[in-house]
């Protein structure tokens, strides 16, 4: 471990994916999504199931959130999508030549009732090239629909990528808590 700032190494990421995906074969690991992290990111999945399409898949730190592998907050919300000309107005910034998918950025206002005040997401958009996914139900009983999660280990390949090429120490952080994490 990297004593100065307390990250694993590229080789021990290496070595710690490689443990964690064998954990997984021998159902060691089981990724569950609970009602409380559902609930804990409720407004975040009622947004996306209020504004995005059935088909587009949630992914990035929100996703390990709802499998429980990260506790960190988000400041942004991820999506896979297929249609890669759906808006025409995406921000582009120096992150896209770290990520070929990446379409770029957009905000969204979102007003969840009447009552409530308008809340401001950002979403980065990725081209789907294809993925596993699982599904969990959102919303209310009258106003419930499927929203599609991103396998959480393609997301964690991506991170694994993205920390062992040293293009941001986030990916590195997320993943040395995640298999930092107990009772793996």
């Amino acid at each position: 471990m990297d004593k100065f700032n307390g990250r694993l190494t590229p080789d021990e990421l290496i070595k710690e994916f490689r443990d964690f995906k064998l954990k997984v074969i021998n159902e060691d690991v089981v990724f569950n999504i609970t009602n409380r992290t559902i609930r804990s990111l409720g407004d975040e999945l009622d947004f996306i199931k209020d504004t995005f399409r059935e088909e587009d898949i949630l992914t990035g730190s929100i996703a390990l959130r709802l499998f429980g592998l990260l506790n960190r907050g988000s400041s942004d919300i991820d999506i896979l999508i297929k249609d890669k000309d759906r808006y025409s107005d995406y921000i582009r910034d120096d992150y896209e030549w770290e990520i070929p998918n990446r379409l770029g950025y957009k905000s969204f206002k979102y007003k969840p009732s009447i009552f409530s005040k308008k809340i401001e997401y950002e979403v980065d958009f990725f081209e789907d090239l294809g993925c596993n996914f699982t599904e969990i139900e959102v919303g209310d009983f009258l106003n419930k629909r499927y929203v599609r999660i991103h396998n959480p280990i393609e997301i964690l390949d991506f991170k694994m990528r993205m920390a062992i090429e040293a293009k941001s120490d986030k990916h590195n952080d997320d993943l040395t808590q995640i298999f930092g994490q107990a009772p793996w």
